[in-house]
């Protein structure tokens, strides 16, 4: 791979954290609001935090880029079936 495109990706990967970094102060700085307006209290903002962490990690690993119709086979024991699924 020629050298300016291994300097492109490490900028690109640079930005993303960058992003990702800012996106999480974002979100910090509307959970200590909510609680600083005493709307809710700091157990809840917690729960509420790994919930989003814990679907947001789900949709990272999930997430494979592929566009477009796919489908799979399933066995529930009892039943056999076709499962379909669009990605746009």
């Amino acid at each position: 791979m020629p050298a300016y495109l291994d300097t492109a990706l490490e900028i690109e990967s640079l930005i993303e954290s960058w992003r990702r970094k800012l996106l999480e102060l974002d979100a910090a700085s509307a959970y200590a609001k909510r609680m600083n307006d005493q709307a809710h209290y700091p157990s809840q903002v917690g729960l509420g935090w790994l919930i989003a962490y814990v679907s947001a990690s789900a949709i990272a690993k999930t997430d494979t880029g592929k566009e477009g119709w796919s489908f799979k086979s399933f066995s529930t024991g009892t039943d056999n079936g076709i499962a379909a699924q669009f990605r746009w």
